[in-house]
């Protein structure tokens, strides 16, 4: 996969305004700035395009599974079925579908 896309370096914003927040006081807001995202477009010639749900769900797991295995040959986990158990336990990945290396291994997306 490729880094960066659209910008190169700091992402250029502007200012959104303030906003207070009852908490930690004022807190600054922004917005990402359209012309600037059209420029860098240009300026690359990448043309916006629509993802269907089911491509963006595939490069996800994709993208899961391939640091999964960087995991593994580091190291840092012992199995597969461990990053599976922490992905399910720890941040919320549906247990049903048994875990990002699971799907990746199984090959059903």
């Amino acid at each position: 996969m490729s880094s960066l896309r659209y910008v190169q370096g700091p992402v250029q914003t502007r200012n959104a305004g303030m906003l207070r927040n009852s908490v930690s006081g004022i807190r600054a807001t922004y917005e990402t700035d359209p012309e600037v995202i059209a420029a860098a477009r240009a300026a690359k010639g990448i043309t916006p395009r629509s993802f269907p749900a089911d491509e963006i769900v595939t490069r996800l797991l994709r993208a899961m599974a391939e640091e999964g295995e960087a995991l593994l040959a580091e190291g840092i986990a012992a199995r597969a079925s461990d990053i599976d158990l922490v992905m399910i336990n720890g941040y919320g990945f549906p247990a049903h579908k048994g875990g990002p290396m699971f799907i990746a291994a199984d090959g059903s997306r």
